[in-house]
């Protein structure tokens, strides 16, 4: 007949074994090895030693020379070669930001066009054509830091130059927040 002693030996027994287990398993595993901390400033950045993903923390690894490569959507990508030896490593990864750049709307995706929509309807009424003038729009910017847009006003004359600037004030609450560029400017002071 199992009594509540035996039981309670028995659990206290396979626990101690399971204990035991695992810190032989972490002792074999670690034997030999470095420890590197890997962290970095920019979450959800993709980390690999030669080419294996890893997480970042205490990874333990043979001694021996390893490319350590991180990336992430919209920054440079982060490349260092490392001599692992048995002296503990610290790696403190710091992606660096891809600038803002002119995006062609077509490389939208069509949750991204729809939220610029959002953000800028006017882009619903361009490009606005007149006789004297033209104004377009061109997007900037990227994923990480968001899309932005700014205006391009096609004209051969001052005239058409401030008629489309009193058109933009119609079209926008106020275009001082934009930035807006000039095609075809020449000066008409001599």
């Amino acid at each position: 007949m199992i009594n509540r002693r035996n039981i309670i030996t028995a659990t206290i027994l396979i626990i101690l074994v399971l204990v035991g287990s695992y810190f032989t398993a972490m002792f074999i595993y670690q034997n030999g090895k470095s420890v590197i901390n890997i962290s970095s400033s920019t979450p959800n950045t993709k980390i690999t030693i030669d080419g294996k993903a890893i997480n970042t923390g205490n990874i333990y690894i043979k001694p021996g020379q390893y490319l350590i490569s991180a990336t992430k959507d919209g920054y440079y990508e982060y490349r260092k070669t490392i001599e692992v030896n048995q002296i503990n490593t610290n790696l403190a990864i710091a992606l660096t930001q891809k600038p803002d750049s002119t995006i062609n709307v077509s490389e939208l995706s069509s949750d991204e066009y729809i939220k610029l929509q959002s953000d800028y309807p006017v882009i619903n009424n361009l490009p606005y054509e007149d006789v004297l003038y033209t104004i377009h729009y061109t997007v900037f910017g990227s994923k990480v830091n968001g899309y932005k847009i700014e205006f391009t006003i096609d004209s051969q004359n001052a005239t058409g130059r401030r008629q489309a600037i009193k058109q933009l004030s119609n079209l926008v609450n106020n275009p001082l927040d934009y930035k807006v560029n000039f095609l075809n400017f020449t000066s008409e002071v001599r």
